[in-house]
């Protein structure tokens, strides 16, 4: 069922609305009711709603304030209906751009109110369909387009591909889930078997991921040396098993470890804004790398944790400091690596 919120200050237009038409027969659930758009923000808490059809003019906050609240903080998959008067409308079309897909004059009518939700509900099982198409057929285009944008050579379609596909990609992380290269018995396998083992962990990775598999990135590690996978983490994850950050982590390196037969080592990348910086925090995973290979303090290394410790407390670790730490790395200067990390 897809599942819906009605939001009008009048209670009689909230209840004439659920006995308007035949929800259930549509394929649609009312789930709640709510009095403004503040009470709606807060039911927003407790479920994921696909639908919210809403009046205009409210009192604490109106429709269209609910609506771009919505899409700032809370889900930019959520779409509304918009429930206004005649001369309103030229007012509810500035909301257009925040996932607004119709609206219905008042008073309501209910062909035309079927009309909004069958034009909805066909947008709504077409992009279900398009996220099956890529389960399946556009996933290696999306690694590919990945790739360019984890390597910060990427362009406005690269980043288009990416930004369509995968969900909630502000305020993200990188994290690499990778075998610990130390120890003897990874290492005693043959190149094939480690390959296979890094295979196995991906599809393991991808199952524990559930509906958020596709956040999982088959990694094409430049050093040889090191077999792994990588997560496009969003907070999201945490959220909807109501856990914090750093408890998902760590329930989930745990599930992983389970899984596998060999020792697992986590480098969480810095948070950075949106999907277009994920190189910034793909970069940082390999400074926590480095720094845990100096230190060999946790199978879980956080480069939040070791910023402070790079160079000098009184600085802040720009991008300029992290490519020259980088490229230390991967000319292995342990002379230059130290000076970085002491």
């Amino acid at each position: 069922m897809i599942k819906v919120m009605i939001v009008d200050d009048e209670p009689f237009i909230r209840q004439g609305l659920r006995i308007l038409i035949n929800w259930e027969q549509l394929g649609f659930e009312v789930c709640s009711e709510a009095a403004n758009g503040k009470e709606a923000l807060e039911l927003m808490a407790d479920i994921e709603y696909d639908l919210i059809i809403t009046d205009i003019k409210m009192p604490n906050m109106s429709g269209l304030e609910l609506i771009e609240s919505t899409w700032e903080k809370v889900s930019k998959h959520t779409k509304f209906i918009i429930l206004s008067g005649f001369y309103e409308f030229e007012y509810a079309r500035k909301a257009i751009k925040y996932g607004v897909v119709d609206y219905v004059l008042k008073p309501v009518q209910k062909d035309e109110l079927i009309r909004a939700l069958e034009n909805y509900k066909e947008q709504y099982f077409k992009k279900i369909a398009e996220r099956e198409k890529l389960k399946y057929t556009d996933k290696v285009v999306l690694d590919r387009n990945l790739a360019y944008l984890i390597s910060d050579k990427y362009d406005t379609e690269n980043l288009a591909f990416v930004q369509n596909a995968l969900s909630d990609i502000e305020d993200v992380r990188y994290i690499s889930i990778e075998f610990d290269s130390s120890e003897s018995k990874f290492n005693a396998l043959t190149k094939e078997g480690k390959i296979k083992a890094k295979t196995e962990l991906y599809d393991i990775l991808r199952a524990y991921l559930g509906d958020h598999w596709y956040h999982a990135y088959m990694e094409p590690h430049p050093n040889e040396a090191i077999y792994g996978v990588g997560l496009i983490f969003i907070k999201r994850f945490a959220v909807e098993a109501d856990l914090g950050e750093k408890e998902y982590i760590s329930k989930m390196y745990n599930r992983l470890r389970e899984a596998v037969a060999y020792k697992l080592m986590l480098y969480i990348g810095q948070r950075v804004g949106d999907i277009s910086q994920i190189s910034d925090s793909y970069k940082s995973t390999t400074i926590a790398r480095t720094f845990q290979l100096f230190s060999k303090e946790k199978d879980i290394s956080y480069y939040d944790e070791i910023e402070g410790k790079l160079g000098t407390n009184r600085h802040p670790v720009d991008k300029e400091m992290m490519d020259e730490l980088i490229r230390f790395i991967e000319e292995n200067d342990a002379e230059g690596i130290s000076g970085k990390i002491d």
